[in-house]
């Protein structure tokens, strides 16, 4: 018997992006598209999430849904809004969502579902997600290298050599490549953050999934956010991301096999 100490890249290596009013957008129009087709299974629920668009009456606290039972809801979580100026803002990045863990799913004719704070009383739209993080799919590489510049550390003591200290971290991620397409929701929110308008989008990027793995979270910029391909061949349309680091950097580790909810803070940074 051998110990097997390779692991393959494919599931472990993720950049997920905190869904905002851009990644909302491209979900309930991507979900429409595809909701009937009978290759969306699987995989591809993952890749493009439900996007069944409720309606609710709000008090204080709780999203009541007539006639459904959204009991299996429980613990994911509630993606609520305004359907007046929903409809009216072109540009949805910026959009205020109130997005909430569902701590409550009780359903008798009708479903009342909890959470922790009160929900504004016009965001009577709802759509209802596993995470409050989407992952960016369609991508086959990207590279996290934190990088510390050096700092010269020479004295008199040091002799003939040459001692630095670790300065300032480079903590961007860089040459995130792959297949462009218009129906993946994280790759909108991306492309929409690279407009001058652009806000900053709240990353993580894990190496594993497994308990005490670490992963590293923190508010990007998009620096770019483009597509290529032959215009005159049959070359399929590829996407490139670069990402800058901004603030609220911080590496966390996992305590729990996939649960960013029990995840414990490492450093700040």
């Amino acid at each position: 018997m051998s110990i097997d100490l390779s692991r393959i890249a494919q599931g472990h290596r993720k950049v997920l992006i905190k869904v905002n009013g851009a990644g909302v957008e491209k979900i309930l129009s991507s979900y429409n598209k595809v909701k009937n087709d009978p290759e969306y299974v699987g995989r591809n629920k993952e890749v493009i999430p439900d996007g069944t668009e409720y309606t609710g009456v709000i008090a204080t606290n709780t999203f009541k849904v007539t006639g459904t039972d959204l009991s299996t809801k429980l613990n994911k979580y509630l993606v609520s809004y305004n359907p007046a100026d929903w409809a009216t803002t072109a540009n949805k990045q910026n959009y205020a969502l109130d997005i909430q863990k569902i701590t409550t799913a009780a359903y008798t004719v009708d479903t009342t579902l909890t959470v922790a704070n009160n929900i504004p009383t016009a965001y009577t739209k709802a759509i209802i997600l596993d995470s409050d993080f989407i992952e960016l799919f369609g991508i086959t590489d990207h590279n996290f290298a934190p990088t510390a510049n050096d700092v010269g550390a020479n004295t008199n003591a040091t002799g003939r050599a040459v001692v630095n200290n670790k300065g300032l971290l480079t903590l961007d991620v860089t040459g995130i490549s792959g297949l462009y397409s218009d129906l993946i929701p994280a790759q909108h929110e991306l492309r929409m953050g690279a407009l001058p308008s652009g806000k900053s989008q709240l990353v993580r990027i894990t190496t594993g999934l497994k308990a005490e793995e670490m992963y590293f979270e923190g508010a990007y910029g998009v620096k770019q956010a483009s597509d290529g391909g032959a215009n005159d061949g049959n070359t399929n349309q590829s996407l490139a991301v670069d990402l800058q680091y901004k603030s609220g950097g911080r590496y966390m580790k996992f305590i729990t096999d996939n649960d960013f909810s029990t995840a414990v803070e490492l450093e700040t940074i």
